[in-house]
């Protein structure tokens, strides 16, 4: 998944400079308990995503607008604090063990299905308030035709299908800056998705597709192989259709007013 963000921080303005001098990626972990900043306790998951940068513009103030997109997987091994003003750790990349192939192809084909059932069950009903869902994407087109090859001059990698931003949060304060692209109706985007042949492929895609909570994510992210990832996020899609269905969506009660509960 591609992830538009604005940094403006010094530190991460020092972090942005040293990956476009040396390796052009950072690490993205999801903070489990506690704030990025302060001196708030935190607990940070242990399988984060390398994000490779694709796109930087700098702002004459020093700011800057980057796109990244999520690479390979990571373990931390430990964290270093202190050495520079963004943290530091030593991480073990993590292979792509795919589990029993015939399995995860026909799993790939049930999810593929089921995720056009999920995005148009996402559409608000007539009359219903709603956002509309807003993602982007760099995914490989079968060919590029001459008016494809024209719009996608000047860009390296592959052709790139944007249809919005992703407004999933990183680790870290930084604030998701405007995409470059215009939105999409739910139903738009299941139609322009090229699903990939891949099981682990798709089964990344699907995992940061799908609308739910990051603790969740994180799940998928964290599964040992790709048969795993495609189980869970079968499962997922079931009870997300399900819940959409009935139009519930999960409640999070005002702390604020937990303490006046009678029962």
């Amino acid at each position: 998944m591609a992830l538009p963000l604005h940094v403006f921080e010094p530190r991460y303005r020092a972090l942005l400079d040293d990956c476009v001098a040396s390796s052009g990626s950072f690490g993205i972990i999801l903070i489990r308990d506690g704030r990025e900043v302060g001196d708030a306790p935190r607990s940070l998951a242990e399988v984060g995503t390398v994000a490779e940068l694709r796109e930087v513009r700098r702002h004459p103030d020093g700011r800057a607008d980057i796109v990244v997109v999520g690479a390979r997987r990571f373990r931390v091994r430990r964290t270093i604090a202190g050495r520079q003003p963004y943290l530091l750790g030593e991480v073990e990349l993590l292979g792509e063990p795919l589990g029993e192939e015939a399995r995860c192809r026909a799993l790939a084909r049930r999810i593929g299905s089921r995720f056009v059932e999920y995005i148009g069950a996402l559409r608000p009903l007539e009359g219903e308030p709603g956002t509309e869902l807003e993602v982007e994407l760099e995914v490989d087109r079968p060919e590029a035709g001459p008016e494809q090859a024209e719009s996608a001059e000047g860009e390296a990698g592959s052709a790139e299908q944007r249809t919005g931003a992703s407004d999933e949060p990183a680790a870290g304060d930084e604030a998701a800056g405007d995409p470059a692209a215009g939105l999409a109706e739910p139903a738009d985007v299941a139609a322009e998705l090229v699903v990939p042949d891949d099981p682990t492929a798709l089964s990344y895609l699907m995992a940061g597709l799908v609308q739910v909570e990051p603790t969740r994510r994180q799940r998928l992210l964290e599964a040992a192989t790709t048969e795993e990832r495609l189980v869970a996020l079968d499962a997922l899609l079931r009870r997300e259709i399900r819940l959409l269905a009935d139009r519930l969506a999960v409640h999070s009660a005002d702390p604020r007013l937990l303490q006046l509960r009678r029962n």
